[in-house]
């Protein structure tokens, strides 16, 4: 394996770590925390399924490009122009709600910053697509600015103070 699979191989299987905490920390926090769970409401279901389209969208993204189908690694990233618009008013309102409902206005903040530097990051991605060194190092330090609320789920589940996961 050449210095550069294995380059491909990372990013592969950063995405995967990053998707499997989402995927595993989310549903096992709702069961094992249920007494304490926000009301279900409808923009939830939607803010879920799109952040969970982003962080499976890496995985795909990253396998693409190891197996060499640029072709369509190009066509489904301008597709993602369309999931960032969507999703991340939805994390915002989300966070608002949460907000409203618990008075935790430092998460609130915390995620607006989170979502900010998500979009500065998502925006150089897009500038620098034809750098692959640097388009997918800020795809996946994008990636990793909305994991906050995923990681915190790490630490409710663990009965850990969830700012005890920011060295993660």
């Amino acid at each position: 394996m050449n210095p550069s699979q294995r380059g491909e191989r990372f990013f592969f299987v950063y995405s995967l770590v990053l998707f499997g905490i989402v995927a595993v920390f989310f549903p096992l926090h709702a069961l094992v925390n249920a007494d304490y769970l926000p009301p279900i409401r409808p923009v939830l279901h939607i803010h879920a399924v799109l952040t969970g389209s982003w962080f499976a969208l890496i995985v795909l993204q990253t396998w693409l490009i190891g197996q060499g189908r640029t072709g369509l690694h190009k066509a489904l990233g301008a597709s993602s122009i369309v999931l960032v618009l969507a999703m991340l008013p939805t994390g915002v309102w989300v966070s608002y709600e949460n907000f409203q409902r618990t008075g935790a206005a430092q998460i609130f903040y915390s995620n607006c910053v989170n979502v900010t530097f998500f979009a500065l990051y998502y925006a150089m991605a897009l500038n620098w697509r034809k750098t692959a060194a640097l388009h997918k190092r800020f795809m996946m330090l994008a990636s990793l600015s909305i994991m906050f609320p995923a990681l915190a789920r790490v630490g409710y589940v663990f009965d850990l103070n969830p700012f005890a996961v920011l060295p993660m």
